[in-house]
């Protein structure tokens, strides 16, 4: 039971197109409503995902150009879409693969690659559970299906 206590709940919400003009953190560089209504969830999950301590739960932002972001990372604005990375080949890329064995080839690829990477540190860097598997007890992802379809979820 203690274990259990001890594991947290990351919520990864999806970034949107609408943005303000300037940098900011990235919890407010996003203006849709839809994005909004995302964030106040991930905001309200957090914190009551029934563990013994709080530094054991966060939510990031999903983000097309940067991967995951913490959500009080500053950023700039951008308009970066996964449609602008999906079948775009890359070249000169190292020899490295996707989690699932198949060789990297499209800007997609890297993206998800990199988002698959950002999410194994982010589920390991703000837990401090000593345990063999995730230390996050819950994974909640809020994004569309474009996202949760680059091979990396």
């Amino acid at each position: 039971m203690a274990r259990e206590r001890t594991r947290g709940r990351f919520v990864l919400v999806g970034c949107g197109d609408a943005k303000t003009d300037e940098p900011a953190e990235a919890r407010d560089l996003y203006t849709s409503s839809y994005f909004v209504l995302k964030r106040r969830y991930a905001e309200a999950a957090v914190p009551w995902s029934r563990t013994a301590d709080r530094r054991a739960n966060t939510w990031a932002v999903l983000s097309a150009e940067h991967g995951i972001l913490p959500a009080r990372m500053e950023t700039a604005p951008y308009d970066t879409t996964i449609d602008d990375l999906r079948d775009v080949p890359i070249d000169g890329e190292p020899r490295i693969e996707l989690p699932s064995g198949d060789a990297i080839t499209t800007k997609l690829d890297r993206w998800a690659r990199r988002v698959h990477s950002g999410l194994a540190d982010w589920l390991r860097r703000p837990f401090r559970a000593d345990q063999e598997e995730s230390p996050c007890r819950e994974r909640v992802v809020l994004a569309g299906g474009d996202y949760v379809d680059a091979r990396l979820l």
